[in-house]
């Protein structure tokens, strides 16, 4: 492995432990994350370089290999632990991962109609505070645009249980908002 991958390696370990992953959720974040750029190498191609279709590669190369040492497909869902692990590691090596998708603007339309209409939902149906509103509008904000830049557009329909461990990592690393947001009031 090259001397960056190493390096890289080492700062993702870092990063999960300052942010007090389990230690075996940890581990295996650094063991998938390796096994990608052992990989990345075996191919000749720059960390620099990688795109979400390099990572689907690699899952469907990941997926022949865990075919051929145990003689079956892994679970349905087995690539989300190889993919987070990706995507923690790309991110450090390439500072925003994923990449801008080339429909962000229409994605951005997108969560802005669901943020309007949640508004419109917690003060027509719901009667909330204007604190209340301002605040979880903050939270649904941030949370669409978290969505945004990972380039999962349409993915609030389908949102997993690691999608929200996923963001709730992402959020204990936000300052808080810049105006208190008080009290949920329901």
């Amino acid at each position: 492995m090259l001397n960056i991958h190493d390096e890289l390696i080492a700062d993702l370990s870092r990063s999960l432990t300052e942010k007090r992953y389990n230690p075996v959720a940890a581990q295996n974040n650094v063991l998938y994350a390796s096994e990608f750029l052992i990989y990345l190498s075996e191919i000749d191609l720059p960390i620099e370089v990688v795109t979400p279709s390099h990572v689907d590669q690699y899952i469907r190369y990941a997926t022949e290999c865990f075919e051929a040492k145990y003689g079956r497909y892994p679970s349905p869902r087995w690539d989300r632990l190889p993919r987070t692990a990706i995507c923690k590691i790309l991110s450090l090596a390439q500072g925003q991962w994923p990449p801008q998708s080339e429909v962000a603007e229409e994605s951005a339309k997108l969560h802005g109609d669901l943020a309007n209409g949640y508004r419109r939902w917690m003060e027509d149906e719901r009667g909330f505070t204007d604190q209340t509103v301002r605040g979880n509008m903050w939270e649904a904000r941030t949370f669409l645009k978290w969505q945004l830049d990972r380039g999962s557009d349409n993915s609030v329909l389908s949102l997993s249980v690691s999608d929200i461990d996923a963001y709730m990592d992402m959020r204990s690393d936000l300052p808080p908002p810049s105006e208190p947001i008080g009290l949920l009031v329901y």
